[in-house]
């Protein structure tokens, strides 16, 4: 069956020189290419995505509906995120200083140690 299938597709397989069909010339089926998003990155940042865009969405609807605009509640949510938003920054800037000082002082150290 398999030798009429063969001969239909128009292939004949590699012969060694007594007539036998070579066994080393057949090659290896190719290994399948990895995905590039992997299922559990995908359902991560589509869960990310969910929680951010409900939270911001039901946030921006609830300003929407029920603080007037000009007031009191309005200036205080603006400068709640404003406050918020250099608190991050400020965090993140010390944050990058002490590894760049810890950096030195490992470097420091290192060059201490290296033999002269």
């Amino acid at each position: 069956m398999s030798k009429k299938f063969l001969n239909k597709a128009g292939y004949s397989a590699p012969r060694d020189e007594q007539g036998e069909v070579s066994i080393e010339t057949v090659a290896e089926p190719a290994e399948a290419p990895a995905p590039k998003t992997p299922l559990v990155k995908r359902a991560v940042y589509k869960t990310v995505y969910a929680v951010s865009f409900g939270t911001v969405f039901g946030s921006l609807l609830i300003k929407k509906l029920f603080v007037p605009k000009n007031g009191v509640v309005e200036a205080a949510l603006h400068d709640g995120a404003v406050a918020a938003r250099e608190a991050i920054e400020e965090h993140e800037r010390v944050v990058a200083e002490t590894i760049q000082e810890t950096h030195e002082i490992l470097a420091g150290e290192d060059a201490g140690l290296a033999p002269a």
